[in-house]
């Protein structure tokens, strides 16, 4: 765990860190507390055991990451946040990515849990994924064209080139603004600035995204 010491402060934690942390050293979190930490965002990243170790999450569970939660406001009197990036190609399905949207919505319900959705992609710069060969093409795109970098924003709805299944594209699209209209939630999405023939259409785009940058 790592924090600022200020009022209205704020933290990230895996939910592992957080879950030993509290075991081995629950005074070092109440002290962060007492200090001004009020909220703290567990990067859940999926709802399914599947979804965890293909994502290289083995140690995590639905289970831990409901514990996490619980115990940030129920313990520590923290308002937690649910980090949800969801949308891996090759790893989520339509079923998870319900699984995704049904847990964050629980999750506030139940615990107050703040919304934070983000969109996959599995090609950025300095990742496994930038690295491997079947990347190559969409590589060489981005840096002939460095405006497209925009589209690998976590907040940005998908493209063809960041998932380019069609069916599971607009599913992945349709789960995260799901998650962006739940009550509370705090990422503010952004439209891909998406090359096309139609200037009005990209000066469009442009105008509402304008601001809406997480900070």
């Amino acid at each position: 765990l790592h924090s600022f010491p200020t009022r209205r402060s704020s933290d990230l934690s895996t939910v592992q860190s957080f879950l030993i942390s509290h075991e081995k050293c629950p005074e070092v979190i109440s002290s962060m507390v007492a200090a001004g930490l009020e909220r703290v965002g567990f990067g859940v990243d999926g709802a399914t055991e599947e979804v965890y170790r293909k994502t290289k999450k083995a140690q995590q569970t639905p289970t831990t990451c409901v514990e996490a939660i619980r115990t940030a406001r129920e313990t520590y009197g923290l308002t937690p946040e649910t980090l949800m990036v969801f949308g891996h190609v090759g790893v989520d399905t339509e079923e998870t990515l319900r699984a995704a949207c049904s847990f964050t919505k629980w999750a506030m319900e139940s615990f107050g849990s703040v919304p934070r959705p983000h969109v996959a992609k599995s090609v950025i710069p300095g990742n496994e994924g930038w690295r491997q060969d079947s990347s190559l093409q969409l590589r060489q795109r981005l840096l002939e064209h460095p405006n497209l970098f925009q589209i690998l924003d976590f907040t940005a709805t998908p493209t063809p080139l960041t998932h380019p299944d069609d069916r599971f594209r607009d599913a992945v699209t349709q789960s995260f603004l799901n998650i962006c209209e739940l009550p509370g939630a705090v990422t503010q999405y952004v439209l891909p600035e998406w090359p096309c023939d139609d200037g009005q259409e990209l000066e469009r785009v442009r105008a509402f995204n304008k601001g809406r940058y997480d900070l």
